[in-house]
């Protein structure tokens, strides 16, 4: 693992063995070519770049040594601008907006604070409409649906309920779910309608899922889980299926007003779907207790803005840039197409494309 000495400046991540190797090389000032036994690989080489864009790493400049924002335009080409085609984008580029006006701030708070962007405050009104999980278990009908005979049909079958407040309430199709512990991704659809439509949202969209080849979804089980934007979400074993019940939601759900999920690959112009991909769950991880795309993605962005806010170049701004460098790891938020956009993060992850 490397960890930054100053918490509030980057985050920690995971590393291999020759790449710690190589930056304990490195503590003090040398020429790369003089302790690497051959000419760096490309793959060896896009490690380097991304350490010196991260912070952990510095080179060599003029006299000076730089990292993160000052590195980018000797390293890297300069970004592309790309106007955002859906509402999902645009809410991605507000979010990072509203985290640059938070800098200087600590990572972690910086990546909650994105990772909570467009959720709507429990005021008193939301409060009273859903004092609690059974009320919004009623509110929803989930009942109902569980008593539904397709429901058993399906091999569908409830999480465990253990508490009187339930932040979700989640269901597990349990051959699939077993058949889903193997290193494979899991492709995430996400569901956003505003917290008003809620009930006929939801009612519409578990008839699909229960016919469909998910193999676990989930629902706001309280008022803030009704009030997050990503209240709604399904779990694929593979972005054929993902996408084959997000057309049919975007159908049956035609109408219903979006509230939207930044930091998602969208897949309407609306905001109400969007999907996203969360890399192998290690072994004997829990699905539901996992980091998820959205906060992984978020807790990078926040990482990379903190890096570009101690620099002094005026190439990017610090949005711009975490989006430019989320890239070079396959993350493209911007991309016109969210299918496209997760088949290339999921390539990147080295993992097949069912």
């Amino acid at each position: 693992m490397l960890r930054p000495r100053d918490p509030g400046a980057g985050a920690a991540f995971e590393v291999n063995h020759s790449t710690a190797q190589l930056v304990s090389a490195l503590r003090h000032p040398r020429v790369l070519r003089d302790i690497v036994a051959s000419p760096l690989r490309p793959i060896d080489a896009a490690t380097v770049v991304r350490l010196v864009l991260d912070g952990v790493l510095e080179i060599g400049l003029d006299g000076r040594f730089v990292s993160g924002l000052d590195a980018w335009e000797h390293l890297c080409d300069p970004p592309a601008r790309r106007a955002p085609a859906h509402r999902s984008t645009r809410l991605t580029l507000e979010a990072l907006a509203y985290g640059e006006r938070l800098l200087p701030m600590s990572v972690t708070m910086l990546a909650y604070r994105l990772y909570r962007y467009n959720t709507i405050p429990a005021s008193p009104r939301w409060r009273a409409r859903f004092p609690s999980s059974s009320a919004v278990a009623e509110a929803l009908g989930i009942t109902d649906m569980e008593r539904h005979p397709r429901f058993r049909e399906q091999g569908w079958a409830a999480h465990a309920r253990a508490g009187r407040t339930e932040p979700w309430f989640s269901w597990f199709r349990e051959p699939a779910r077993r058949a889903n512990s193997t290193d494979v991704p899991t492709y995430k659809l996400y569901a956003s309608p505003e917290p008003a439509a809620i009930r006929d949202a939801f009612q519409t969209a578990a008839r699909l899922i229960i016919d469909s080849d998910a193999f676990a979804f989930k629902v706001g089980g309280d008022v803030f889980g009704l009030l997050r934007p990503d209240k709604l979400v399904v779990y694929f074993a593979s972005h054929r299926a993902l996408m084959k019940t997000a057309a049919a939601l975007r159908s049956a759900l035609r109408g219903t007003r979006a509230q939207g999920v930044p930091f998602t690959a969208p897949l309407d112009a609306d905001g109400l779907i969007s999907c996203g991909v969360d890399p192998p769950l290690p072994r004997n991880g829990d699905l539901m207790e996992s980091e998820s795309w959205r906060l992984r993605v978020a807790g990078r962005l926040a990482a990379s803005m903190a890096v570009a806010s101690s620099g002094s170049s005026r190439a990017l701004t610090p949005a711009r840039f975490a989006l430019a460098r989320l890239a070079l790891d396959g993350i493209d938020l911007l991309s016109p197409s969210g299918s496209r956009a997760v088949q290339k993060f999921t390539a990147s992850l080295g993992a097949p494309r069912p």
